[in-house]
């Protein structure tokens, strides 16, 4: 499978893995905040159907990127960062990781340079800088 791995981009990776072994686990996420209380283990068949949900959620709310433009995504670092990279690379976009971190200047200068024009936040997840970021540029 080596010489397989080599020849695919990653998208195309987890698909392949996902129909040659699909209960091998990619990932292992603690249950609660709480290690102690266990982890639920998330196999290459549903992380490539996760990835394909995600894909059809972007395609049908953003139509397919034409010219790989990019989207922004603002969300707590976990199992999405991963599913989004995918997603936005199989639906013709490139996806702009940022930190909540960064300075209200460092968010518009990164927006403006990489002519990006679509936020992505979870509902879940507000943070204000969120909407000053939006107040200043609206998206």
């Amino acid at each position: 499978m080596a010489s397989v791995c080599n020849d695919l981009l990653l998208p195309s990776l987890v698909d392949s893995l996902a129909q040659s072994d699909p209960s091998r686990v990619l990932y292992s996420v603690t249950k609660t905040k709480e290690p102690a209380d266990g982890f639920n283990n998330i196999c290459a068949a549903d992380f490539a159907r996760a990835v394909d949900r995600c894909s059809w959620f972007i395609e049908q709310n953003l139509g397919p990127g034409n010219g790989f433009p990019t989207l922004v995504y603002l969300g707590p670092q976990d199992l999405n960062y991963a599913i989004l990279v995918l997603a936005s690379i199989k639906t013709g976009y490139k996806l702009l990781l940022v930190s909540p971190r960064n300075t209200i200047e460092a968010h518009l200068s990164l927006l403006q340079k990489m002519a990006c024009n679509t936020f992505l936040t979870p509902p879940n997840f507000i943070l204000p800088i969120v909407k000053q970021i939006l107040a200043m540029r609206p998206m």
